[in-house]
């Protein structure tokens, strides 16, 4: 089973492009991750930019996906809880785990009201671009509990 995340946009400042990079890679050895990028609306109107990001979601999520908000509003796990979740989905489920990171102006109401499952990264507001890195440092860190595989904590 594959891992997918998704976002609007490219990340654009280089040294957390970096970070997101290296993460990529190294849970990558334990399970495919595969990182989308949309194509970023160039709307100026908050409204509008989210909108035109909700029809990049939707359109590109597959009968095969599991959707997952990543929303400061989601449901907020230890790393070892995360780790539990990322093996029961994993293990148990029947469709792929697709992360979902909102743009600068979050998630539109058409995504929030499908009723997918959202998790919270931290308590705290994240820029879009930081909250992208700590997703993926998550799963790295979630296979290494997974593992039984000590990281530098």
């Amino acid at each position: 089973m594959k891992i997918s995340t998704i976002w609007p946009g490219k990340t654009r400042n280089r040294h957390l492009k970096d970070l997101e990079d290296d993460y990529l890679n190294r849970v990558n050895r334990f399970n495919r991750v595969e990182r989308v990028a949309l194509r970023e609306s160039r709307e100026t109107d908050a409204v509008r930019r989210t909108a035109a990001e909700t029809i990049g979601f939707l359109n590109h999520l597959s009968t095969g996906d599991d959707p997952i908000l990543v929303d400061e509003g989601g449901k907020r796990m230890t790393s070892r809880e995360f780790a539990n979740f990322i093996e029961k989905k994993l293990t148990y489920g029947s469709h792929d785990p697709l992360f979902m990171v909102g743009g600068e102006n979050g998630f539109g109401t058409e995504i929030r009201e499908k009723g997918f499952e959202s998790i919270s990264l931290s308590p705290m507001t994240l820029t879009h671009e930081w909250a992208r890195c700590l997703l993926l440092e998550q799963l790295y860190r979630a296979f290494t509990i997974i593992r039984n595989i000590r990281y530098q904590r």
